[in-house]
């Protein structure tokens, strides 16, 4: 589990919204919705009267290439049920970041600094504990070159 996402349901089901923004998520913080139809989740919410995010997008990608750590860089690396990482340049951190890996499914989250370089190391050292495949909700699907879109997504915030 990623930090501070213990209080997160994420439906995935092609059924109508009208039947899971219903669904009793008292316990949820956030309601994770896949859809393809981003304007009915939000209208079928409102009646409802939960609070959205702005719309994201849900992308996967294929866990493959290793990738090349700048001239000058060291990496650190932290593994557990997540595993993080600390990337620095003379002594300097130039980013860092956190993948969780569950079986061969991984999710990066929280990466800051030097964007590419922190998922590339983030996304090998997911594929040594066994990850195949990426998965990740953002708002800036432009930063994640190479993955697939797979959904748009509405976060249903708790009131």
């Amino acid at each position: 589990m990623l930090p501070g996402r213990d209080g997160e349901v994420v439906v995935a089901s092609s059924d109508s919204p009208n039947f899971h923004v219903s669904v009793n998520t008292e316990h949820a913080d956030r309601l994770v919705y896949p859809t393809i139809d981003v304007d009915d989740v939000l209208a079928h919410a409102r009646l409802r009267g939960r609070p959205a995010g702005p719309p994201e997008k849900f992308l996967r990608t294929d866990l493959t290439a290793p990738t090349e750590i700048p001239e000058g860089c060291t990496v650190s690396v932290t593994r557990g049920e997540v595993i993080s990482v600390r990337i620095t340049r003379d002594g300097e951190l130039i980013g860092s970041g956190t993948i969780g890996v569950h079986g061969e499914d991984a999710a990066p989250h929280d990466i800051s600094g030097r964007f590419e370089v922190v998922l590339g190391v983030l996304v090998d050292e997911a594929r040594k504990a066994g990850a195949r495949t990426g998965f990740v909700i953002t708002a800036e699907p432009g930063q994640y070159r190479g993955w697939t879109q797979v959904s748009d997504v509405v976060i249903l915030l708790k009131t």
